[in-house]
């Protein structure tokens, strides 16, 4: 279902390119960027009003999120027939509203079900999972772009639909597969719902069930650590939207032709999966965090050097390879690093509200930063990512730091960390 919404919300380069910048003029002046623009700031805006109905209605994670894609996907549907870019912007304007309950809400279930050293690895296959199938949209998008023609439409508008028809099926399939919370979750026994909230009372003493105010919310809005994971988020994500929705743009100008610009767009998706997923198994072996998000982002950084001063087109996109990889794996260790130093599900259910956030203006930087008036090679946009590179070190380097004092002084006596005696801070 994650990968659907990140099709839906990034198959705008695939859809300009298969006619949409004619038939509605995205090509002229800045629509493309506002249309980009315009799904962030809902998305951001109701990411915590989402997850707050999410955790204080009682609503189950096999309503909710299938619930939501469902909805994202019927007006994906519905943008195949908009008559111009206006009506375009406003559609994206909705996605944004629903698409705001899926990512948080996936991040908030499947923290409840794993003790933190042991969740990177399942944040990154869920996430990176869904990422790789969203690279592979441009390919997909192509293939319907070509055979379009034989049913009447243009380009553009079946990729909208068939996008948009295969999230609903992704929400049909997920009624009957996305399980509910462990504590009443009806795909295992009670044995195994007994080992499973064991495991997690052990690590960070937070089974007990919480009613989450409004109060609660702002009381949590108040650690500065979240928007610290916010910020770190929000430049990680900077770079994956701005490869998703200009990539294919940035190939094209190097003179390949539409269909390989696509194509060429989708294998740094799959060394991303691989890379990210290793990171994060050693990542949970050793108990860290920290270090994992600084050499990622050293990696996203040279390779976005190389994709931008590349001294061919080979090397230029091998070096997408590590810009991709490098930001991608950043995306979930961030998320699980984030997960990882808040105690209590009311903390848990705000925390992952307000880093996603993050990611939706992270989007937003992206969409600025790439302006068409740099096309072919948008060099202001690629040293706005190393920037924000350079950012996650250094604030990476922070809160290492800090986390570090607080778990010596913790280890001697002098503090006690997030209410317990025994929790300690992941590095």
């Amino acid at each position: 279902m994650y990968g659907m919404s990140l099709i839906d919300r990034t198959d705008l380069p695939s859809a300009r390119l298969n006619g949409a910048e004619l038939g509605l003029g995205l090509g002229v002046g800045q629509r493309y960027t506002i249309i980009t623009c315009v799904f962030f700031i809902t998305y951001i805006f109701f990411e915590i009003p989402a997850n707050y109905v999410f955790k204080r209605s009682g609503i189950s994670p096999k309503i909710w999120l299938p619930g939501c894609t469902l909805c994202f996907g019927l007006i994906k549907l519905g943008s195949g027939w908009v008559p111009n870019w206006q009506v375009l912007a406003g559609v994206r304007v909705l996605l944004g509203i629903f698409e705001a309950g899926l990512f948080p809400g996936c991040v908030y279930l499947i923290s409840n079900w794993y003790p933190r050293h042991v969740l990177a690895k399942r944040i990154a296959a869920f996430y990176l999972g869904g990422a790789c199938l969203g690279g592979f949209g441009n390919i997909i998008a192509y293939g319907w772009g070509q055979i379009a023609p034989r049913y009447g439409l243009a380009g553009w508008q079946w990729i909208f639909i068939m996008m948009g028809v295969l999230t609903i099926v992704s929400a049909i399939i997920g009624f009957v597969l996305v399980p509910g919370f462990p504590q009443n979750s009806t795909t295992i026994n009670d044995h195994e719902r007994k080992l499973i909230l064991k495991r997690i009372e052990i690590d960070r003493h937070d089974v007990v069930e919480e009613k989450l105010t409004v109060g609660e919310v702002f009381k949590h809005l108040g650690n500065i650590r979240i928007w610290a994971y916010g910020l770190l988020f929000c430049l990680s994500t900077l770079p994956a939207y701005a490869f998703a929705y200009f990539l294919s743009l940035i190939f094209r100008g190097f003179g390949y032709s539409v269909a390989l610009s696509q194509i060429l767009s989708a294998p740094p998706y799959v060394f991303a999966l691989i890379y990210g997923f290793g990171l994060g198994a050693v990542s949970d072996k050793q108990r860290h965090r920290g270090s994992y998000v600084i050499l990622s982002a050293l990696m996203a950084l040279a390779g976005t050097v190389g994709l931008g001063y590349g001294g061919s087109n080979a090397g230029r996109f091998a070096a997408a390879f590590f810009a991709q990889a490098g930001c991608q794996s950043n995306v979930s260790m961030v998320v699980s690093w984030s997960s990882n130093n808040v105690r209590t599900q009311n903390q848990r259910a705000v925390n992952s509200a307000v880093v996603v956030a993050g990611g939706g203006i992270g989007g937003i930087v992206a969409a600025v930063a790439f302006q068409q008036k740099d096309a072919p090679g948008y060099i202001p946009g690629l040293w706005t990512v190393i920037a924000g590179q350079i950012v996650i070190i250094a604030v990476s380097c922070v809160l290492m730091a800090w986390y570090k004092a607080q778990n010596r002084k913790a280890d001697e006596g002098k503090r006690v960390l997030e209410g317990h005696q025994t929790y300690r801070y992941t590095l």
